[in-house]
């Protein structure tokens, strides 16, 4: 109710306004309230650098596995090779040693190294790269089983190993003397036997080692055989026509 004050001229006291006591009581209130504090939101910032950790651990897993798988090869200049290394291969056998092998098709034939033509002539007129040779590995293929031998090539099958552990991969170059099989294509019916050259480019001064034939399945090298091929001195003919007859402890399937 509105509280009386005093009017001196007509000593009445006159209505004084009571405040209004709700809206006194909201400004109190409000005043009391403090604003809302706003949270400290991290929780972004650690998913982001959480992410980031975790890539990293990633590229150090790989680069720690990948460290010891590198594949290291043997360069042979021009006409070199890696050596099948990871595949199985044989002890080396004599020349003229006939040798167990298969091809893609699983049937088994017999080859063998019967020659070494030191230096070779090519029948095209075809001259080697300067500082080499041309050397002639002549071959003898029997067909065992099945259809006889399917899909081999020689001038994928043969490779040459030369006095300073290099290899060599073949030229497709006929020689004389000896036809290339049928341009590196081998066919022999079961029983029969075909016989024909492969050639290859070797420095001059370096000796023919070792002679190689390797199998071929889808997931590459199969097995290799080998001869070895003692050369007093490079550039001579070594081998001839016979052939020993096989040795059962030499074969390789």
């Amino acid at each position: 109710m509105p509280v009386g004050r005093r009017d001196p001229a007509l000593g009445i006291k006159a209505a004084t306004p009571m405040p209004n006591m709700a809206r006194v009581r909201s400004e109190h209130t409000m005043s009391q309230q403090k604003p809302p504090q706003r949270k400290k939101r991290h929780w972004a910032r650690n998913i982001f650098l959480g992410i980031i950790g975790l890539i990293a651990l990633i590229i150090v897993i790989a680069v720690v596995r990948s460290g010891g798988g590198g594949v290291s090869t043997t360069s042979s200049g021009t006409t070199g090779t890696p050596s099948p290394s990871a595949a199985h291969v044989a002890a080396p056998a004599r020349l003229g040693s006939y040798l167990d092998a298969q091809d893609s098709a699983g049937d088994t034939y017999e080859v063998a190294l019967i020659k070494i033509i030191d230096p070779a002539h090519s029948t095209d007129q075809i001259t080697p790269d300067n500082g080499k040779r041309f050397v002639g590995a002549v071959f003898t293929i029997k067909a065992i089983s099945g259809d006889g031998p399917q899909q081999e090539d020689s001038e994928n099958a043969a490779a040459l190993v030369g006095s300073g552990g290099q290899t060599y991969i073949p030229d497709i170059i006929p020689i004389t003397g000896y036809t290339d099989f049928a341009v590196g294509e081998i066919h022999a019916t079961p029983g029969g036997s075909t016989t024909g050259a492969v050639t290859f480019q070797v420095p001059t001064g370096v000796k023919v080692s070792k002679v190689q034939w390797s199998t071929f399945s889808s997931f590459g090298v199969r097995s290799t055989v080998q001869w070895n091929v003692t050369q007093e001195h490079p550039g001579r003919t070594h081998g001839g026509a016979s052939r020993s007859a096989p040795a059962s402890a030499l074969r390789r399937s």
